[in-house]
């Protein structure tokens, strides 16, 4: 939880996750816990934990995620990625092989992506 927290640190993260309800980093990581704990136990997808192949540290995460839009079900390739890592491809890479895998295994048609509207960096790893 201790590496988490630097993501929650991060006030414009706080922000796109929808989390600046909670007043501290170790609220939001908490609830963001509980949030990715409830996914699995209602099979609504999950994240995988994104380590540097270089030098075996976290970075973030990605995975494939069952989201509610418009009343419609949808697959969603959701990654959060440590701000320290940002600007370095991760999360493009990331989100490049959950796509594939999906696709690949036939899990969806189509995939998502669900972006802030001030997250231009998110906007262009979902392009």
């Amino acid at each position: 939880m201790n590496v988490w927290m630097e993501m929650f640190r991060d006030k414009q993260t706080t922000e796109f996750l929808g989390m600046t309800d909670l007043k501290t980093p170790y609220e939001q990581c908490k609830k963001w816990f509980t949030l990715c704990e409830n996914r699995y136990k209602n099979n609504l997808g999950g994240m995988n934990v994104l380590v540097d192949k270089s030098t075996g540290s976290m970075i973030g995460q990605c995975g494939l995620l069952v989201q509610e839009v418009d009343g419609n079900t949808e697959l969603e390739i959701g990654y959060s990625i440590l701000p320290k890592f940002r600007n370095k491809g991760f999360a493009s890479e990331a989100a490049k092989k959950c796509r594939d895998t999906a696709f690949e295994r036939s899990y969806a048609q189509s995939l998502i992506s669900i972006v802030h509207v001030n997250n231009s960096l998110s906007e262009k790893v979902a392009i």
